[in-house]
């Protein structure tokens, strides 16, 4: 299944890198199960939360993300730049303890909160938040993704990367290597 395929790749990048890097997942990885596996796997995480999954708050009462930061004040603000219309726009961030339901581990949920009428982004980490700074990483690790996925579109739709029928290791990095020349 995928979630074996996802599993396997999570625990072969735990052992080639261990501590080293940050895990940087989208709404599509935020749920307990996953959480629990990168915990499991002893590796850095950001993901960004969906607003209405649960975790237990100070109190160890279950609630959805935007209830838990609900009235909370940001603690600090950046000017920072939008990654898709390029604005800087002016950005909050508040760092709030927490766990997942059924699992002790302790976790960090930063709101980045950008203005405007946008979505305020919810991203549960294992870094430990002792300063600003680390919560600030938290949150530019997450905005530095967008970045990602863009190279990572642009090489599918120009490189036809879509889907390449390549398994073995040398064939696909010589492939590599003349997409690189062509980009």
């Amino acid at each position: 299944t995928q979630r074996d395929v996802e599993q396997r790749l999570l625990d072969r990048c735990a052992l080639a890198w261990g501590q080293s890097v940050r895990h940087v997942w989208d709404r599509g990885y935020a749920g307990s199960p996953w959480v629990q596996a990168a915990i499991t796997a002893t590796v850095r995480f950001v993901v960004r939360w969906k607003k209405g999954n649960k975790l237990l708050d100070n109190w160890g009462e279950a609630r959805k993300a935007w209830e838990i930061a609900r009235g909370k004040r940001s603690i600090e603000y950046r000017m920072l730049r939008d990654p898709r219309t390029k604005q800087l726009i002016k950005v909050g961030v508040v760092v709030i303890p927490v766990t997942l339901v059924g699992h002790p581990q302790p976790l960090w949920l930063v709101v980045a909160r950008l203005g405007g009428g946008r979505e305020p982004w919810y991203l549960l980490t294992n870094d430990p938040i002792h300063t600003l700074a680390d919560a600030w990483a938290v949150v530019l690790s997450y905005a530095r993704r967008w970045q990602i996925e863009e190279i990572w579109r642009a090489s599918k739709s120009e490189l036809a990367f879509e889907s390449p029928r390549v398994e073995d290791f040398s064939v696909r990095q010589k492939l590599l290597l003349v997409a690189s020349l062509a980009y």
